[in-house]
């Protein structure tokens, strides 16, 4: 006579299955799972972790807004950019960004090109790199002196330029 096991569950009619059994099974199912977590989960914090936040607001000598203007980060390391253009608050952000060292260059019509060069971004740093455009100098003509000389702000808006003459009798 075979001994049955003490406590047993039906699973499909065919054969009977002992708790120990299904214990064994549970067990197993658990320590895969907690296997595939402890394999997974690093890539997934280390990601959160090392990715870097860079932003920033663009403005003119004066403290105005210069929405529209390219903001390119260059990896001094490897060479590669990112590029992005600000908002209308002049804001820019650069997001992910992989830990190390940096150069930030900004353009914008009507003013020089601004190079921020050689600063660090550290693992899961959130930088604040706000940048001040100057003014392109236009030559233009003294309406008093007759003598050349360098404006410092656009052409059309200077008041009593030969341009200025020009752009409102147009």
């Amino acid at each position: 006579m075979a001994l049955k096991p003490k406590f047993s569950v039906e699973t499909n009619g065919r054969r009977n299955v002992t708790s120990s059994e299904t214990r064994g099974a549970d067990i197993f199912h658990a320590l895969l799972s907690l296997l595939l977590l402890i394999c997974v989960a690093p890539g997934l914090f280390a990601q959160g972790l090392s990715g870097s936040t860079l932003r920033g607001v663009v403005k003119d000598a004066s403290g105005g807004l210069v929405a529209n203007a390219t903001v390119k980060l260059i990896s001094t390391k490897s060479g590669a950019e990112r590029q992005v253009k600000t908002n209308d608050e002049g804001a820019y952000v650069f997001t992910s960004v992989e830990p190390g060292p940096y150069s930030l260059r900004v353009e914008a019509a009507g003013f020089k090109a601004h190079e921020q060069t050689e600063f660090m971004l550290a693992p899961s740093d959130t930088k604040n790199l706000d940048v001040a455009l100057e003014v392109v100098p236009h030559n233009v003509c003294h309406p008093l002196s007759g003598r050349v000389v360098a404006a410092r702000v656009p052409l059309p808006t200077l008041p009593g330029s030969v341009v200025h003459g020009v752009a409102q009798r147009l």
